[in-house]
């Protein structure tokens, strides 16, 4: 600082001083920016780096894009292309020029594109229509999916294929329309309608592939936002690959990287499906188990209500054999039914259950088909020897029995009265002899008691 002679004090900088002070200044000012421009007067030395003017039609800016920043641009510079760059301001003070060190640059024609999504996006979200609360979650096991894409289009032949590998047995359903262009809103809202209207879907899959900010405006549109909202099927969206992102995302019930897994998350209900037939086939041990046994229990109730007379066993008999039959035949069917059930819900689970292993399940469910039948047989062979015992113990209780070992029975042919003592007979008296294989006439001659 110096005396200018007059009694005011100057501040005197250097030039490097005052370019350093006027960079800092302007670059805590400005820290990041967007601006809109056409680039001319291009110079891309072996560097790698790349300097141009950012122009419109009243001035022109100095701008410097280093390598490692061009790498991530949307677009390279080209002389005549209008851009919108993110950058920041400094000076380069060697020469004292101002100028603009680029950290991003877009086209602008996608530039307003992305504004205008933004700003959508921020006046849907403000409605509540990305609320995590308003979003349904997936069925558990779809009765069918429903497509909405392209009939024509990569996406819906990825989605298929997807789906034929992991749920072959999952009906599907495809909704065509048109997904890029400016008919495409009108397309997927009226798709959407009908595949609601029709209910023949549980689930819905909104896809298409990959594409420029631009080509997917179609999923970035109004319309079709509210149209999924108001969609009355979950709706699972699959639009663009991995890095896109649109505003049906925000909207769907649930969103998936690409149209390939948007198909996998649906396909994934196979795991479930594996679960439950396993849950099914123990609950049908389990009942053939406990009617086996309440089986049993009625052989046995009826076994112990046998008595002595013959035909009281043989009608006991009768009835074990007529439950044995029935028992047979009910097994069998239940049998018969649950093989075609399993038989169902393996050819359901073919794709995703290893052939050993669906090999190991029917091997093991003949193995308690055949012990189920074994231990009906074996319990009701032992009933009826039990049967024929007591029938054995009857007959050799029975009066025929006794005459065969040479007793006779004696009756009066008059009076039709049994004679059992000396006492009873008469001197001349006709009597009838009862013996094992038939009568004989007798007529009483003397008699003499021992």
């Amino acid at each position: 600082m110096s005396d200018t002679g007059f009694g005011t004090p100057r501040n005197v900088y250097s030039v490097s001083a005052f370019t350093g002070e006027v960079r800092r200044l302007l670059e805590s000012s400005y820290p990041d920016l967007w601006i809109e421009g056409e680039i001319t007067n291009l110079s891309s030395p072996a560097s790698g780096h790349s300097y141009f003017s950012l122009a419109d039609d009243k001035a022109q800016i100095r701008c410097a894009l280093f390598r490692q920043r061009k790498m991530r641009c949307a677009v390279g510079p080209r002389n005549g292309l209008k851009v919108l760059v993110r950058a920041r301001v400094s000076i380069y003070e060697a020469r004292g020029d101002f100028q603009l060190i680029v950290e991003y640059m877009e086209d602008a024609g996608e530039g307003a594109l992305r504004r205008a999504v933004e700003e959508l996006k921020r006046r849907l979200d403000a409605e509540g229509l990305f609320d995590a609360a308003r979003k349904r979650a997936l069925p558990g096991l779809p009765r069918a999916v429903g497509v909405v894409s392209s009939s024509t289009g990569a996406a819906l032949r990825d989605i298929l294929i997807t789906l034929r590998r992991s749920a072959p047995w999952l009906p599907v359903v495809v909704y065509p329309a048109t997904v890029q262009g400016d008919t495409a809103p009108t397309s997927i809202v009226e798709a959407l309608r009908r595949a609601g209207e029709r209910g023949e879907c549980d689930v819905l899959i909104l896809a298409r592939g990959g594409g420029s900010l631009e080509d997917l405006m179609a999923f970035n549109d109004e319309r079709v936002a509210r149209a999924v909202s108001a969609c009355p099927i979950p709706i699972v969206s699959g639009v663009g690959h991995e890095t896109d992102t649109t505003i049906v995302d925000f909207v769907a019930d649930e969103r998936a990287a690409t149209p390939t897994a948007a198909a996998q998350r649906i396909g994934a209900v196979g795991a479930r499906l594996a679960d439950v037939a396993a849950a099914l086939e123990e609950r049908l041990a389990r009942a053939m188990e406990n009617r086996v046994y309440r089986f049993a229990q009625g052989v046995d109730r009826l076994a112990a209500r046998i008595r002595h007379p013959l035909e009281r066993v043989r009608h006991q008999l009768t009835r074990v054999d007529h439950a044995r039959h029935r028992l047979v035949g009910e097994v069998e069917r239940r049998v018969a039914g649950a093989a075609r059930d399993v038989g169902v819900l393996g050819a359901r689970l073919s794709a995703q259950s290893p052939a050993r292993a669906l090999s190991t399940k029917s091997a093991a469910l003949e193995q308690h088909r055949i012990r189920l039948e074994t231990l009906c047989l074996s319990t009701l062979e032992a009933e009826k020897r039990r049967a024929d015992a007591l029938a054995r113990q009857i007959e050799a209780l029975s009066p025929r029995h006794t005459l065969a070992r040479g007793y006779a029975i004696l009756r009066d042919r008059e009076h039709r009265t049994t004679v059992t003592r000396v006492g009873d007979a008469r001197e001349g008296q006709s009597l009838e002899a009862q013996l094992a294989d038939g009568r004989l006439d007798v007529t009483v001659t003397g008699a003499s008691e021992e």
